[in-house]
C-alpha cells in the first residue's frame, strides 16, 4: 500500500542501488552486489514468488532494458488463484522479514 499511496521514486531505482554506498543496502533492499551485477529484492512485487527469467518489458518485467531472475519457485499449496476468485493478493512473509533472511544466506556466502 506505501507504493500505491505514497510518493513514486524518482529516476531509476536500479541506477539508484548500485550507485549507493553500501550502508544503504538494507534500505534499498540489495542482498549482495558485485563490480557489475546486483541482487535485490523487489519491494513491490505483483506475484511473492515465481521460477523464471524475464528479459525486459516484453517478457513482462515492469522495468524495460533489463533482465531479471526469480530465485523462489512456486510451493504446494500455492495461491495464485486468489486474483481471480478474490482480487486480492497473498503475500506469506513480510519483505523485511524475507531481507533480513536472504541478506543472512549471501553474507555467509562472501
Amino acid at each position: 500500500m506505501d507504493f500505491i499511496k505514497g510518493p513514486k521514486p524518482d529516476g531509476c531505482f536500479f541506477c539508484e542501488a548500485a550507485a549507493a554506498n553500501a550502508a544503504r543496502d538494507a534500505e534499498l533492499l540489495v542482498l549482495a552486489r558485485t563490480e557489475l551485477a546486483l541482487a535485490l529484492l523487489n519491494r513491490y512485487p505483483y506475484n511473492n514468488g515465481h521460477l523464471g527469467i524475464n528479459a525486459g518489458k516484453i517478457a513482462g518485467a515492469g522495468v524495460a532494458d533489463h533482465v531479471h531472475q526469480h530465485i523462489v519457485p512456486r510451493w504446494d499449496g500455492d495461491t495464485n488463484f486468489m486474483p481471480v476468485v478474490a482480487e486480492t493478493k497473498i503475500l506469506n512473509e513480510h519483505l523485511t522479514k524475507s531481507y533480513q533472511e536472504l541478506r543472512a544466506a549471501f553474507d555467509q556466502m562472501s
